[in-house]
């Protein structure tokens, strides 16, 4: 089997459609050995925040001297980012043979007359299989959706499970509010394993320590850790922290970090940077003896994660956000706010039509750009002709204070970005996840031309 056969014979299990539920998992799972039973698994649920948790944890202890390996999805450019081991993304040609390895396995599920797995089972699966083979350290792995259902979430003792934050997306799977969407989320706590949560909603709160108390997990709050003297920088945010661990341990209530820096920006980078650094000093306290506070520093620096608010450009400045629903849109417009106030700011944006576009609208309105819409790559994609009217319905652009405009293609938005480099202080891509690939490529190629 090819890379391209892969691919594409990945992307044909497409019409099974998106499905919660553990059992088509396990079946497949038990036919490749169950590669997940010999992993160490850090575990990360939540509406937003999980990839880059993922990714700073990923990073600190790859720093502290770990063989580690995560998972996420959706990818930005290319497949193999979704699987990667010590530093590298998954080889084309590791990914062909460990697809043939799985994919053959689901056929013969189905031979049987067992239910076919989705796309994300399959791939989930083939994870497991690389990091085994690898014999990884530690996989931190990304819920793709929700958590009790997910197809990572058949890992019955990982070291440390996260959930990042709760807001309101997959309503259609997950529940219509916030207390169902916790607890489906908080499916992915267990036994006895320290559950690391960042949740302002008191409700959803509730119900996620009442999981945990089921479980007798230890229940490490985040809202109880400190972030002080923060600088804030479109370069990247930085802060001293104090931690409280006393959920394991009462003498770990009071501990110092050091100073912080990220490489990523906006204060929600710095609820996720507590998280991950919450997760990583549970696992130190657990025997993970190579985690030295020095390491956990040098590596969250490192960490960076594509298309979460990434500077692409200086000169003038160009932001790639994949804020792709109303509590990313906040963050997104929080930081143009706290960077930006008052400059000449171009929004580019693209939304897929099952996404509560209005309230984004609402977010991204915020900053006053100009806005031009553009058409997401994916059957899901919401009309840019419509989204534009739902920009000109704002009172900010029926005035004429600010324009509205449509993109009709990635031609069209290539030469339109070119000539739009010397008019604005601040151009942002922003929206679906799947258009960001795209426009980081049209980028790279407007900074080699010029």
């Amino acid at each position: 089997m090819t890379y391209e056969e892969a691919i594409n014979k990945i992307h044909s299990y497409l019409v099974f459609g998106s499905k919660l539920g553990l059992h088509r998992m396990k079946s497949l799972l038990g036919v490749l050995g169950n590669p997940q039973d010999s992993l160490k698994i850090v575990h990360i649920a939540g509406t937003n925040g999980k990839g880059s948790v993922s990714r700073y944890i990923y990073s600190m202890l790859q720093e502290c001297g770990y063989k580690a390996g995560i998972y996420i999805s959706p990818y930005i450019d290319r497949f193999t980012e979704r699987i990667e081991f010590d530093g590298r993304q998954i080889s084309p040609e590791d990914l062909a043979k460990y697809t043939k390895t799985v994919t053959d396995a689901a056929d013969a599920m189905v031979a049987r007359g067992e239910e076919s797995p989705t796309e994300f089972e399959i791939i989930t699966a083939i994870g497991f299989l690389y990091f085994k083979e690898m014999e990884a350290d530690v996989a931190v792995l990304e819920v793709g959706l929700g958590g009790d259902g997910d197809s990572t979430n058949v890992c019955s003792k990982p070291e440390v499970t996260v959930i990042t934050s709760i807001s309101y997306d997959h309503m259609e799977q997950l529940g219509n509010t916030l207390e169902e969407i916790a607890a489906c989320k908080a499916g992915i706590l267990k036994d006895g394993v320290p559950a690391v949560v960042c949740v302002d909603d008191p409700g959803a709160e509730a119900v996620i320590r009442g999981v945990a108390e089921k479980h007798h997990a230890p229940y490490i709050r985040v809202r109880d850790f400190e972030a002080r003297d923060v600088k804030k920088s479109v370069e990247g945010y930085s802060f001293e922290a104090e931690l409280d661990l006393s959920a394991l341990d009462p003498e770990y209530g009071n501990m110092k970090t050091g100073r912080v820096q990220l490489s990523m920006q906006g204060m929600h980078q710095v609820d996720n940077a507590l998280c991950a650094l919450g997760a990583v000093t549970a696992m130190k306290l657990r025997g993970w003896n190579r985690i030295s506070p020095e390491k956990m520093l040098s590596g969250i620096t490192r960490a960076v994660q594509p298309a979460r608010l990434e500077v692409m450009n200086r000169n003038p400045y160009v932001i790639v956000d994949g804020s792709h629903n109303p509590a990313g849109a906040k963050c997104l417009a929080d930081t143009v706010l706290e960077n930006f106030r008052g400059r000449r700011i171009l929004l580019i944006n693209g939304i897929l039509r099952d996404k509560s576009y209005d309230e984004m609208v609402d977010e991204y309105l915020r900053f006053e750009p100009d806005v031009m819409t553009a058409e997401v790559p994916n059957p899901r994609t919401m009309d840019p002709k419509d989204l534009a009217e739902v920009f000109r319905s704002r009172e900010l652009y029926s005035s004429g204070r600010r324009s509205v405009g449509v993109l009709e293609s990635q031609g069209q938005m290539k030469e339109f970005v070119s000539g739009a480099l010397d008019r604005y202080d601040l151009i942002v891509f922003a929206g679906s996840l799947y258009l960001m690939g795209d426009v980081r490529r049209m980028l790279k190629d407007l900074s080699e031309k010029n």
